[in-house]
């Protein structure tokens, strides 16, 4: 009920909203990377607009951005903003930033300009292949041949065609600059390739199949993910019963895999109907758990199949001595 509270919220509203739009901007697929340089300008421009009359919060806001974008900003960044040709174009250029400030080109922007050659330096290694590269990127950025066409002018501030797509109508006479505008546009900036390993991970630990402890499910993620990256360069990935089997889930072996390992029932380990069924002196699961854990064995009557291993995963045994079950039980008895 407080008079500050809500000029409180209507200030922190004002710097988190333009940044939560950059974020909702980076979060999605397509060739953007080469626009990230220019949001970052747009949402720092609009937090300084919306902290007009707070100039002593703004210089600390911009702070904080400058240092976090000083220690994330990569050379390629810098060279796919430079070779985003709408940002050249003249129209483009006339429009006002969010501050009102005049906008200017890459290339006169000393930090990406190093940036872009940087990069130009670092993938192509061979100085006579470097040399071609940086003289076709100087005639783009001049406008020159192709590039001066009004149908290439064009297409760069329409919003139809992207940066992509304007290189493959207008980049024939400069090959090698074409070549690696693809390269560089065509890299994600989106939380796909984090969000993915939280999908394989439900194939490896579920509701039923939970006495992973962190360090041996973190095991099988990382070598889940490194043998569906292997696979890909094989040609059983394209043809075959198994084909694109991380793609199409009605024929995904992890499936498959999944669901032997939900009928692979551990003895003191499953539910109590299940445990029951095999043995009905215990009562439940725990008490068999600290049973094993307290060291007491079995009674006379138990056959040894039940008390003995009753199957293998990851290469360690799952019950009895050893360094699987003694992870397993310490973590489940607590």
């Amino acid at each position: 009920m407080s008079e500050n509270f809500w000029e409180t919220v209507q200030l922190a509203l004002s710097i988190i909203k333009p940044v939560y739009k950059m974020m909702r901007f980076s979060n999605q697929d397509g060739p953007i990377i080469g626009e990230v340089c220019e949001k970052m300008d747009n949402m720092l421009g609009e937090i300084e607009d919306n902290l007009k009359e707070r100039e002593d919060i703004f210089t600390v806001v911009k702070e904080k951005v400058f240092n976090w974008w000083n220690n994330t900003t990569f050379p390629l960044q810098c060279l796919a903003y430079s070779l985003t040709p709408k940002y050249y174009d003249e129209e483009y250029l006339q429009i006002p930033d969010p501050c009102g400030k005049k906008r200017c080109p890459p290339d006169q922007d000393d930090d990406i300009f190093e940036g872009a050659m940087a990069a130009i330096c670092k993938l192509h290694q061979n100085d006579e292949q470097a040399d071609t590269v940086r003289v076709q990127f100087m005639s783009f950025i001049e406008k020159k041949g192709k590039f001066s066409s009004p149908t290439a002018k064009r297409d760069a501030r329409n919003p139809k065609i992207n940066a992509q797509q304007w290189w493959k109508f207008h980049g024939g006479d400069t090959k090698e600059l074409r070549n690696m505008a693809f390269r560089v546009l065509a890299q994600s900036i989106s939380t796909s390739s984090v969000e993915r390993p939280w999908s394989t991970y439900s194939f490896i630990r579920t509701a039923k199949q939970n006495i992973l402890n962190a360090n041996y499910a973190d095991d099988l993620l990382y070598i889940h993910s490194n043998l569906r990256l292997l696979s890909r360069s094989r040609p059983e990935y394209e043809q075959g019963p198994h084909r694109k089997w991380d793609i199409n889930p009605d024929i995904s072996p992890v499936n498959e895999c999944a669901l032997k390992c939900e009928k692979m029932h551990t003895l003191g380990l499953d539910d109590e109907s299940s445990v029951s069924k095999k043995d009905s002196h215990f009562q439940n699961p725990i008490q068999e758990i600290f049973r094993i854990v307290d060291g007491v064995p079995p009674d006379n009557h138990q056959s040894s199949d039940q008390s003995q291993v009753t199957g293998h995963r990851g290469g360690y045994v799952e019950r009895g001595g050893g360094r699987w079950s003694q992870s397993v039980l310490v973590v489940d008895a607590t």
